[in-house]
């Protein structure tokens, strides 16, 4: 996959949001796939010059997040790419390798690690905090641990209120249909 320059992106952005043309139209004058322009575009939209930009470091998501936006987009009709800006993530085809395998590995396919295993087996590093004595709790591990709280609790309000939209606009939708005949 070529790398294109934030420049050249936001040339392509402008030009499109400019109405010089849609995506097909855009495509074709800088010589790059409609899929790509369509994919700054929502990108840009949805996070600005920091959705265009590279990422130098790779999101790492828990199997949670994942299973609840596999949940979200199958309980929904909403598409991957309007899950993914609900969830405030920049990847739509992120769900799709989810959900793919969720469906071929199940859930616990989620926890698997990338890349090919290591030959030699690594030496474990003792962990600090497994022989940390249960009295010196800090008030850093309880503030963290409070926030992971608070973080998942809100990711789950905001599945179940993308949720409760959606089928609020399916019943309007049904009661719409039923007036019409």
């Amino acid at each position: 996959m070529a790398k294109y320059p934030l420049e050249f992106k936001l040339e392509i952005v402008k030009h499109y949001l400019g109405n010089y043309g849609g995506y097909l139209a855009v495509a074709k004058k800088y010589n790059i796939q409609d899929s790509i322009v369509r994919r700054w575009v929502n990108s840009y939209q949805q996070f600005g010059i920091e959705g265009l930009k590279r990422s130098k470091n790779q999101t790492h998501y828990a199997v949670d997040f994942k299973l609840s936006a596999v949940k979200l987009y199958e309980t929904t009709e909403m598409s991957y790419r309007e899950v993914a800006n609900s969830l405030g993530m920049n990847n739509p085809s992120l769900l799709c390798n989810w959900r793919t395998t969720i469906l071929k590995k199940g859930v616990d396919g989620l926890s698997d690690q990338r890349g090919r295993p290591p030959k030699m087996g690594r030496r474990k590093k003792a962990d600090k905090k497994v022989f940390q004595d249960p009295k010196k709790i800090t008030r850093e591990d309880v503030n963290v641990e409070r926030l992971r709280e608070l973080e998942n609790e809100n990711r789950d309000l905001r599945i179940e209120n993308e949720f409760l939209k959606e089928l609020g606009r399916l019943q309007e939708a049904e009661k719409q249909q039923q007036r019409n005949k």
